[in-house]
């Protein structure tokens, strides 16, 4: 389709050759063909769906797969289930530290003045804080991830190719993916909570704001000081941190994923 086909260089309509209902009729021919190739292709994914849906319901049931395929599945579903209980301990507090210590000290004291916003050097302490838990919670999961993901592909170059296990397995491994970003956001955003409510944001009568923000032009030391307030006050997080991880990575990943396989 030239969507040029109506106009000369110039970009001026041929009068000569074309009206505006001309110019309209082949665009609205266009549109309805796009809109006609966007909804078979609607129409094909939903028969996929519901195919896998279907599939899915047979191998919860059992009684399709051969006895060697039903015994990857049965396996695959133990190995997944021993990761529910992470046992892991995320250092968020040291960094978070050494983050607010990589400010001038000038810096440091704005965002004590903005009870944690720097608004002149476009510093959110309680966002940076919900970066920093990404960051710390990935690198803390990706393991368990990646071990999940290569139990579900080794069922997949496994099992039978009677078995249809191979796109049940490709799309497994695409929900670990998505889950595992759901548990990466959902706790970076309850721990950033957490850091606002351990920091008292915006209040006034806060005995650590108000410490904070009384340090400057007390001497030297101002930075050491005011990082052991922060210190501090924080002291519970990593521990928070852990119990928060285990929480929405058993709602968020493990209690979805072992749907699959008929667990409530």
């Amino acid at each position: 389709f030239d969507a040029l086909q109506c106009y000369d260089e110039q970009r001026v309509l041929k009068a000569h050759c074309y009206t505006d209902e001309d110019v309209n009729g082949a665009r609205t021919t266009i549109l309805d063909q796009l809109h006609d190739i966007i909804y078979q292709r609607e129409q094909i994914l939903l028969s996929e769906v519901k195919h896998y849906e279907r599939l899915f319901e047979q191998i919860r049931a059992g009684g399709i797969l051969s006895e060697a395929d039903e015994n990857y599945v049965a396996n695959l579903k133990k190995k997944i289930a021993q990761h529910q209980t992470l046992n892991r301990q995320f250092s968020f507090e040291d960094r978070y530290i050494a983050r607010l210590g990589s400010h001038y000290a000038s810096t440091l004291r704005g965002i004590n003045n903005g009870y944690g916003i720097n608004a002149r050097s476009n510093i959110d302490i309680y966002f940076d804080a919900g970066r920093i838990v990404e960051r710390v919670v990935r690198e803390g999961l990706v393991h368990e991830k990646e071990n999940i993901i290569g139990a579900i592909s080794l069922v997949e170059q496994s099992a039978s190719e009677a078995s249809k296990l191979q796109p049940v397995m490709q799309i497994l491994q695409e929900q670990v993916n998505q889950f595992f970003e759901t548990v990466v956001m959902q706790t970076a955003v309850e721990m950033a909570q957490v850091i606002e409510d351990s920091l008292e944001r915006e209040s006034e009568a806060s005995e650590f704001w108000s410490a904070v923000r009384s340090r400057w032009g007390r001497g030297s030391g101002f930075r050491n000081d005011v990082l052991d307030r922060y210190r501090a006050q924080l002291q519970h997080c990593d521990a928070v941190l852990a119990e928060c991880v285990q929480e929405v990575w058993q709602a968020e990943l493990m209690q979805k994923l072992l749907l699959f396989f008929g667990e409530d």
